[in-house]
């Protein structure tokens, strides 16, 4: 998992790493709202109510293929493309010394749309968007699953780069699920998600680019970093470029607050389909799993009491 040390000495260390070319910048980002994502929390909340458990194979919403942000995730992706931790560096005028030279993107519509969205409103729109494949969301369902090339050159045009979806137009989509109908860790699944993350985080490394922003997905972002994100969540990493022969690896350089081991309201800690504990903002952890298991977070991790202090999460559109 990612080491989070934002101390003054760590960030002037991390500094001087980036500088002589060992350590890359890489902005990482969650897609906004989509329309599978509102329609799950309904979903849920109708199991719940009828005494019922919510499944992925149960569930009737994520039949929708490819969704498309609704209004609100068009809406985070434009502010997200103002938060500070971004706006003022990876997303600054040509030109500036911290300015991205390569956005990548999972090639599913909602993050396509994310990621046209963030650079629409900076001062200089004129970023290199590449589509990758091994950043894909990663279940066996419909609402995770992409489409063909010729359908995505005709949506977005020549906004986006797609030339690594060449070798398979048609089948770059087709992925092995982590989890098994019943919801369990699917062993061929799990590794076959594993070799995707390290693939991709040795191509980065190798890329020739040391600032880059990463657009991808919930389920991804839970095995490729160990963390759990919110809709449009920007996370800054430092990704550390070892010796041939060595593994890059990870580390949090910035977040809206500090990046903490997460657990339930039970103790356990938080993981999902599969993956290593996670870590994440306080704000995520109040967000997704509720007061109670904010508050022992917030205690394990020596923060302020959320229900005092509420934590600070990523700006929000005004509710419609």
């Amino acid at each position: 998992a990612p080491v989070d040390d934002t101390s003054p000495s760590s960030v002037k260390k991390l500094h001087e790493e980036i500088v002589d070319g060992s350590v890359k910048r890489v902005w990482c980002v969650r897609h906004g709202q989509a329309e599978h994502n509102v329609a799950v929390s309904v979903e849920v909340a109708k199991f719940r109510a009828e005494g019922r458990e919510w499944s992925l194979e149960k569930s009737e919403v994520l039949r929708i293929r490819d969704p498309p942000l609704t209004e609100f995730g068009r809406q985070q992706a434009r502010i997200a493309g103002t938060d500070s931790l971004i706006c003022d560096t990876a997303l600054a005028a040509s030109g500036s010394p911290e300015r991205a030279q390569l956005i990548v993107v999972s090639p599913l519509r909602r993050t396509l749309q994310t990621a046209l969205g963030l650079c629409r409103g900076t001062p200089d729109s004129d970023f290199k968007l590449l589509a990758h494949p091994d950043i894909q969301e990663c279940m066996q369902v419909p609402s995770d699953t992409g489409r063909p090339l010729q359908d995505l050159q005709q949506e977005f045009g020549s906004d986006i780069d797609f030339s690594m979806l060449e070798q398979s137009p048609d089948t770059w989509f087709e992925k092995p699920s982590p989890m098994t109908k019943d919801d369990l860790p699917d062993p061929d699944g799990q590794a076959a998600l594993a070799a995707r993350c390290s693939r991709f985080t040795e191509w980065l490394a190798a890329r020739p680019e040391d600032r880059i922003i990463v657009v991808a997905h919930h389920t991804l972002f839970s095995h490729l970093l160990s963390i759990d994100f919110l809709n449009c969540e920007v996370i800054e990493m430092a990704l550390h470029v070892q010796p041939r022969g060595k593994k890059a690896a990870w580390k949090v350089a910035k977040a809206t607050g500090d990046v903490v081991p997460l657990y339930l309201a039970d103790g356990k800690e938080v993981s999902f389909c599969g993956s290593p504990a996670l870590s994440g903002t306080l704000a995520a952890c109040l967000t997704k799993h509720g007061m109670d298991a904010a508050q022992l977070t917030a205690k394990r991790a020596a923060l302020p009491d959320p229900a005092v202090t509420p934590p600070v999460g990523p700006a929000a559109p005004a509710s419609t």
